[in-house]
């Protein structure tokens, strides 16, 4: 998306690479996805889906993620 906005941020005590963007045809209940990735390995570690006012309406907290994992 042309939007798109990345900067370090510090979360929780952990410094992350934070990646911002509207959500294409989104509404007002899901307007914003971010992104919070190791700044050191550029795994996953939280993705936040916002509404239109920088509200969290979903969070989801990746653990243990594995690049190209294999799908059983």
């Amino acid at each position: 998306s042309e939007d798109t906005r990345y900067a370090i941020e510090l979360k929780d005590g952990f410094e992350y690479l934070k990646v911002k963007s509207t959500i294409p045809d989104g509404n007002e209940y899901k307007k914003y996805v971010v992104l919070y990735m190791n700044k050191d390995d550029y795994t996953p570690v939280i993705m936040e889906i916002l509404d239109s006012e920088d509200r969290v309406s979903i969070k989801i907290e990746y653990t243990n993620f594995v690049y190209d994992a294999p799908i059983e």
